[in-house]
């Protein structure tokens, strides 16, 4: 328990992951109150909270109202852009502290704005062009392109097109998962290009890196970036990161306000450099606070909730463990992405559990649930995500196989759903870095 025993905060929005911000906020001490339209089903994180109201995170009236009836002490909420929007305005029409403006929002979700600020501050991104201009007969195996809908997320509605046949089905796909009906186009970066994944906490004005991570995405049959399947941290390119972009990065977003919080940014690394393709500014649905808090004891998420409910987010002595290094640790996000089909068995989950380096084993679907093959390669199709922290890279890589050789998911016709194959080349890859 700390300081906010007695306080009382309103989460919006109730879905499976949003059970961590509500048990961390118990274990603070907090009252915890969650939010959303969606039934219980929908929304598990009310089973677990002290009250939950069925009210809309968009009912501003109505939300404002009870917060100054239930005497709310702060709002928060994560992991889904399009909640960051309703949080900032909620916050500010109810005088509570909020860790970045609208504008700042709106540039980490709008995929368009956000390489726009990362042009202005030197910030290298993927190469693009403009729908209106793009010209579909220079495609090709070896000039693919991604076109993405700028205010999406989850790899929702990305669509991968390396001919000009397919470029007029592959642009309306991307457009019917925009709301606002805006696309980019880029370009198709290989793997040879390694994704890299970086992590800030902002503490009063300052940045301080929190991790470099080694993000490693699938590819189907077709060529379509799958959502990540695997996560190493630190990543091999940490130093080479901190000596070359750190320092941009850090400007661009002082100079764009932001002055509390956590982001995240997602790059390729290639021989020709680092590019930038997407940010968050939030907490991402790796979860890598549950990790860096045994390696470092640095936690992001007990840091947001306490910003929610005092409008600060940490001490000098905890700011002091934030260390991109990890204090000599390994930490590893796993997942378990599924092909199409219906659920029918599950086996390994709770082995891998018992594992003395696993921190946590999530698990978003059961049995009997349908992956549609629409969503296969979103993050409705993971199955789970595992978390391991370990004192040495010998240590992790020995856990990852044997949660390989473990997990399996058979679905109602006998196949295997779970896509190991890829992860086993991943880890083989990360093993001989």
């Amino acid at each position: 328990m700390e300081e906010l025993i007695g306080k009382k905060l309103l989460v919006l929005g109730g879905a499976a992951m949003t059970k961590d911000i509500v048990n961390m906020a118990h274990s603070m001490g907090a009252y915890v109150i969650v939010t959303d339209y969606y039934d219980i089903h929908r929304s598990p994180a009310k089973l677990i909270a002290d009250e939950y109201w069925d009210i809309s995170i968009n009912d501003y009236d109505k939300l404002s109202e009870l917060i100054k009836e239930k005497h709310i002490d702060g709002v928060y909420t994560s992991f889904t852009d399009s909640y960051l929007l309703p949080y900032q305005h909620l916050c500010e029409i109810n005088g509570f502290p909020f860790y970045a403006s609208r504008e700042a929002f709106e540039k980490g979700f709008d995929k368009a704005k956000f390489k726009k600020m990362c042009a202005e501050y030197g910030v290298p991104t993927v190469p693009q062009w403009d729908v209106e201009t793009f010209d579909p007969s220079t495609l090709s195996k070896k000039n693919a392109i991604i076109l993405k809908p700028v205010d999406n997320s989850g790899a929702r509605g990305i669509t991968y097109c390396d001919n000009a046949a397919d470029y007029p089905k592959a642009l309306e796909n991307a457009l019917n998962y925009s709301p606002s009906k805006h696309v980019i186009i880029e370009k198709f970066i290989r793997n040879g290009g390694t994704s890299m994944s970086v992590r800030y906490v902002a503490v009063d004005g300052e940045l301080y890196l929190q991790a470099v991570g080694d993000r490693y995405v699938l590819d189907d049959t077709d060529g379509k970036a799958l959502i990540t399947a695997a996560a190493f941290y630190p990543s091999k390119y940490t130093q080479y990161y901190i000596d070359t972009l750190d320092e941009k990065v850090k400007r661009m977003f002082k100079g764009v306000g932001v002055r509390n919080g956590v982001l995240f940014m997602e790059s390729f690394f290639t021989d020709e450099g680092v590019y930038f393709y997407e940010m968050g500014l939030r907490l991402s649905g790796g979860q890598t606070y549950n990790m860096t808090e045994i390696a470092t004891g640095a936690n992001e998420l007990r840091m947001m909730i306490r910003y929610a409910l005092t409008g600060s987010m940490c001490s000098e002595e905890e700011r002091k463990r934030i260390d991109p290094w990890l204090n000599g640790y390994a930490m590893g996000s796993v997942t378990v992405p599924l092909r199409a089909g219906t659920i029918a068995k599950v086996s390994g989950l709770d082995e891998i559990k018992a594992l003395p380096q696993v921190y946590a084993v999530s698990q978003l679907h059961q049995v009997g649930d349908l992956i549609l093959p629409e969503n296969q390669g979103t993050l409705l199709s993971l199955l789970s995500r595992i978390s391991i922290v370990a004192k040495d890279k010998n240590i992790l890589n020995e856990t990852i196989e044997e949660i390989l050789r473990k997990v399996s998911v058979i679905d109602t016709e006998g196949n295997e759903m779970f896509i190991s194959d890829k992860v086993r080349e991943i880890h083989s890859d990360y093993l001989n870095a």
